[in-house]
């Protein structure tokens, strides 16, 4: 299972080189200066109205979450660009305000980046582990990482809500 995994992000860093389509130029004219990506791991991009798989790319200087299919996000850069049909978000280390842990289908198992733009992205991994291990990618890079309290902390706090203490 670990091999096809390892085949797979060979796939998809070998499709990011390769020229695209007319609407997907844009991403892929953004690659063609070599740019060094330290780490990769798979994810989800959770939005109201979609689930998309793709890889979470962490630069240098930048993150990118490129996506299997079309990400159908109305940004209005995509449409001035009339880039309705990009497979890539890209954020720069100085846009990203805060990240914060999230649950996400009752699990713990996502992350929530704050843009300075006021936009956000709700990412969801497999499991907790892998979240942690990106978490710490974000730390290396000193970005702005916020965790979650302790559960024990809130069981003893819901407690003695329920108890009126």
């Amino acid at each position: 299972m670990e091999e096809s995994r390892k085949e797979e992000e060979l796939r998809c860093l070998t499709c990011l080189k390769t020229p695209r389509p007319q609407p997907r130029r844009t991403f892929t004219t953004s690659l063609t200066r070599p740019i060094p990506f330290g780490f990769l791991h798979h994810c989800k991009n959770i939005t109201l109205d979609s689930k998309i798989k793709g890889v979470l790319l962490i630069g240098e200087s930048h993150m990118y979450f490129v996506g299997e299919e079309a990400i159908a996000d109305t940004d209005i850069t995509q449409i001035l660009l009339g880039n309705k049909d990009a497979i890539s978000i890209s954020w720069s280390y100085e846009e990203i305000q805060e990240i914060r842990t999230r649950r996400y289908c009752l699990q713990d198992n996502g992350l929530e980046i704050f843009l300075t733009t006021g936009r956000t992205y709700l990412l969801a991994f497999d499991t907790r582990q892998d979240r942690e291990i990106v978490l710490e990618q974000f730390k290396q890079r000193n970005l702005p990482c916020y965790e979650e309290p302790q559960y024990e902390h809130l069981v003893a706090l819901t407690n003695r809500w329920r108890f009126g203490k």
